[in-house]
């Protein structure tokens, strides 16, 4: 199933090359099966369509973060910042925060980022990230809560969470190994209805 989605979204993009957002979809599918240069590359072809695109833009900051890329990524992630100006694309201020916590500049963060309540939050991607900040600053309480209400939203990647290296520092708690317990069940009663996943 994975495949076949994959190769639908080459086709649309040769059926229209000009919406950004298949670009940045298509990269987010492959950094989740651990394909971050590639993902990097299908960013940089839809900038190269849309040099300004700011949100696309705010993804291959991502996808450079995930290759260990920091100082690029950084500066592409500022300027998706400049470019967004007042639009609510909250992307690229919670992936500059990666940097920031990786590298312990916690009052360098955007505070927005830390006003954000789990409770009121309805994107499990976001969700996800929002804890992902947390969890690289070693916070561990405010991570789980956000993993926590990630699941409730309905984001059980698990593969994903299981690669993903901001978790990392939570990864020997065990109220993270109960959460992950959780959305294996998840991800293998997904497995059962519509097929294995090769991620």
């Amino acid at each position: 199933m994975i495949d076949l989605a994959e190769a639908t979204f080459p086709h649309s993009r040769d059926l229209n090359p000009a919406p950004p957002r298949i670009y940045w979809m298509h990269g987010r599918m492959l950094l989740y099966q651990g394909k971050a240069h590639e993902a990097e590359e299908e960013a940089r072809q839809g900038l190269a369509r849309n040099p300004d695109q700011f949100k696309l833009m705010s993804y291959l900051g991502d996808f450079l973060y995930y290759q260990g890329k920091m100082d690029e990524a950084e500066r592409v992630l500022k300027r998706s910042i400049e470019l967004r100006g007042r639009a609510a694309a909250p992307e690229a201020p919670v992936f500059l925060a990666f940097i920031q916590a990786s590298r312990g500049q916690r009052d360098q963060i955007d505070p927005l980022v830390f006003h954000y309540k789990p409770e009121d939050m309805v994107d499990g991607d976001f969700a996800e990230w929002v804890g992902a900040v947390y969890a690289i600053l070693g916070d561990k309480q405010p991570a789980l809560t956000w993993l926590r209400r990630t699941v409730q939203l309905g984001n059980h990647n698990y593969p994903w969470f299981q690669r993903d290296r901001n978790w990392d520092k939570l990864r020997p708690e065990p109220e993270f190994q109960q959460i992950m317990r959780e959305v294996e069940g998840y991800w293998n009663h997904y497995n059962d209805l519509f097929g294995h996943s090769p991620f």
